[in-house]
């Protein structure tokens, strides 16, 4: 669970949604929110712990109380949207941001980053996506991408890298096993859609390479 450091980082970045003053009391913990006050001049009061200085297990207590009670993480006082973990506030204030960074060109994450060309992140936000979507960090990316010359494990055909393109589908991906995660090597797009169009079914590939010079040639245009 993302801490309250967190909040106010994203808060002073994209300009602040503000919150509502409210005395929310978790598990014996008072927090004062005060909408006059900056986000750095915020303070916990933590039952004689001291000023600026969660209790431990705040956090999880926190959002273990915003959650049994259907309330805004970042505003305790506020419900939240039917099926969302955010109120009307928070909603309005991330759709003005995204539209914002979109149009200057910047992340929506980090508005004040510019966005990788073609997209609508930054290049840390996009590898952070690729990490977690197929388990390739930066490092073992780069790795491969020069071991392997910038070409296609499977084709040999020359791609560009990730994150750093306007050309997404002219990018080599990085594969990997689906049951167990295992990362395996750079792929062009059509190479990475074949073999999970295949099903991994490496027999049965060998079969399609083996026939389709003949196939092409007997019903292509000569």
């Amino acid at each position: 669970m993302a801490g309250h450091a967190g909040i106010e980082g994203e808060a002073e970045e994209g300009g602040g949604c503000g919150v509502d003053a409210a005395d929310v009391v978790v598990a014996g913990l008072v927090v004062r929110f005060n909408r006059s006050s900056s986000v750095t001049s915020r303070r916990f009061a933590c039952n004689g712990i001291g000023v600026g200085t969660p209790r431990p297990g705040y956090y999880e207590d926190r959002y273990a109380y915003v959650k049994q009670n259907g309330k805004c993480y970042i505003h305790p006082s506020r419900s939240v949207l039917p099926g969302k973990s955010h109120c009307v506030r928070c909603k309005e204030y991330y759709r003005d941001r995204y539209n914002k960074a979109k149009a200057s060109g910047k992340c929506h994450t980090h508005p004040s980053v510019d966005a990788v060309a073609g997209e609508k992140s930054c290049s840390a936000c996009l590898w952070r996506q690729i990490a977690k979507s197929s388990g390739w960090t930066r490092d073992e990316y780069e790795k491969a991408y020069k071991a392997q010359d910038g070409k296609c494990a499977l084709c040999s055909v020359p791609g560009e890298m990730v994150a750093t393109s306007a050309r997404p589908l002219e990018c080599l991906v990085g594969d990997h096993c689906h049951a167990t995660g295992k990362i395996r090597g750079l792929l062009c797009t059509a190479c990475n859609r074949s073999v999970g169009f295949f099903g991994e079914d490496a027999s049965r590939i060998e079969r399609f390479a083996a026939n389709v010079s003949s196939y092409l040639a007997r019903f292509g245009d000569g």
